[in-house]
């Protein structure tokens, strides 16, 4: 077994072009759930092959097989060319969001956090009135329009995501076309230690790992069905509140 570092393994990672428009040319035949089916086994295979659930491995193979997988993750979406590296469109403070408006959602989101679901990963719950006005407002739709390619229309999901209980964690995954595009937006994140704090993270086929701490009111708009991600494992005393508003692809609209 070859062991390499980070950098010298990303030396080794290879894709012939024609292997790359041979797997086009089979993502462009496929059925809705043909491709689907080939993304989870995609996303599965990648993270089975991960150093302690979220490090890329430093095995040359095991990399090289990583790199195939989140290569050809992009390449089964009709908009591969556009998605940016990491997935990432955009990470900072939203153009719509104000001072008086984070307030009003961070309330709300309290308010909501008895209903929230355990769904073995997060807790989450549907949004309520004052996140459901700002996401059919418009204001959201056009900022992500700035930032983002291709025709991607609202979903109409909303959800308030928590996590607050000590090694909650969201593993490497992709997801479904209802979220191909995602603006997630932090209302709350609290922790003992900034150093150990969670994060969402990120995983791009040539350049590894990137970790994404928001501050509330800040945003990061990811490309959620083509990119490999998830959230790190929460700590003692920690405490995370997110908004999660959902895009789909006209694309897949018309399947």
């Amino acid at each position: 077994m070859v062991v390499l570092s980070p950098n010298e393994a990303s030396q080794h990672l290879t894709i012939t072009n024609d292997a790359f428009l041979s797997f086009r040319a089979l993502a462009e035949s496929l059925t809705y759930a043909e491709r689907n089916e080939l993304k989870l086994a995609l996303s599965l295979k990648a993270a089975a092959l991960f150093e302690n659930c979220y490090e890329l491995p430093t095995d040359v193979e095991k990399r090289q097989t990583v790199h195939e997988c989140l290569t050809y993750l992009r390449a089964l979406q009709p908009y591969y060319h556009q998605v940016p590296d990491y997935g990432v469109a955009f990470i900072g403070w939203p153009n719509f969001m104000t001072k008086a408006l984070l307030a009003q959602l961070q309330t709300e989101a309290v308010d909501l956090r008895p209903e929230a679901n355990d769904n073995n990963y997060q807790f989450i719950t549907q949004e309520g009135p004052i996140a459901q006005k700002l996401a059919e407002s418009g204001k959201v739709q056009d900022f992500v329009r700035r930032y983002v390619l291709g025709n991607f229309k609202s979903s109409h999901i909303q959800s308030y995501l928590y996590y607050d209980h000590h090694g909650q964690k969201n593993e490497p995954h992709v997801d479904n076309e209802y979220t191909a595009l995602t603006c997630m937006i932090s209302l709350k994140h609290t922790y003992l230690d900034e150093a150990k704090a969670s994060a969402t993270v990120f995983y791009d086929a040539n350049k590894g790992r990137k970790a994404c701490r928001l501050i509330p009111g800040e945003a990061v708009i990811f490309y959620g069905a083509s990119t490999l991600h998830g959230r790190l494992t929460v700590q003692p005393e920690e405490e995370v509140h997110l908004l999660q508003i959902s895009f789909v692809h006209e694309d897949f609209m018309s399947t």
